[in-house]
C-alpha cells in the first residue's frame, strides 16, 4: 500500500445509535481505537463521496503514516468490519 494508490469504498452501511454504541463498546477495546477511527472515517467518506481517492487523503486526515493505516486496515479486516478487495 502506496500513498499514491487509489482507493474507493462500497459501502450501503448506515449506523444506528445502537450500533455506534456497539461499536464504541465492544470493538474498540479488541480492534483499538485507531482501527476504529479508520472504520468510521471509511464509513463516513462512502456515504458522502463515491469517487475514488488516494490513500494519501487518509494519511492527512489521520495525520499518521501510510504503515499505521495498513495496520488498522488489516486489524478492521480481522474483525470482518471492512473487506479490501485489490
Amino acid at each position: 500500500m502506496h500513498q499514491i494508490d487509489q482507493c474507493k469504498i462500497h459501502s450501503n452501511l448506515t449506523l444506528s445509535f445502537n450500533d455506534m454504541e456497539s461499536l464504541m463498546l465492544v470493538y474498540t477495546p479488541s480492534v483499538g481505537s485507531f482501527a476504529v477511527s479508520i472504520y468510521l472515517l471509511l464509513s463516513s467518506m462512502s456515504r458522502f463521496s463515491n469517487q475514488s481517492f488516494t490513500f494519501r487523503k487518509l494519511t492527512d486526515f489521520l495525520n499518521c503514516s501510510i504503515d499505521k493505516i495498513e495496520q488498522g486496515i488489516k486489524k478492521c479486516e480481522q474483525f470482518q468490519l471492512v473487506s479490501t478487495f485489490y
